[in-house]
């Protein structure tokens, strides 16, 4: 078996998943654009997340205190703002996600 065939799969893959090189790869300035975006996308992504996990936690916050039943007026439409910013939070993310991962796997991101 030939370590060469890992180690350019380990490249490809590292560089999907946002591993820094260290700069012992030269790299074409059309790499190193895909690379910087890619960058700037697995940012975006990871930031996403976060406010989806945060605005989710806040929802699950909202549920574990309901006492009593039946829900207020205010304290039905409390729980879907909250339900809604969830879910437009939930959109960003997946979006996000999908940029990143289809720029992740393009022909342009591989080395070569």
């Amino acid at each position: 078996m030939s370590t060469e065939k890992n180690t350019d799969a380990d490249r490809t893959i590292g560089r999907a998943a946002m591993n820094d090189t260290g700069g012992k790869e030269q790299s074409t300035s059309k790499v190193g654009m895909d690379e910087k975006t890619l960058r700037a996308l697995h940012r975006d992504c990871a930031l996403k997340l976060e406010r989806f996990i945060q605005e989710a936690g806040k929802m699950c916050d909202l549920l574990a205190k309901m006492e009593e039943f039946p829900l207020s007026r205010a304290v039905r439409s409390a729980t879907a703002l909250a339900g809604r910013k969830e879910e437009v939070a939930l959109a960003a993310y997946q979006e996000a996600r999908r940029k990143f991962f289809e720029s992740a796997i393009s022909p342009a991101t591989d080395l070569k």
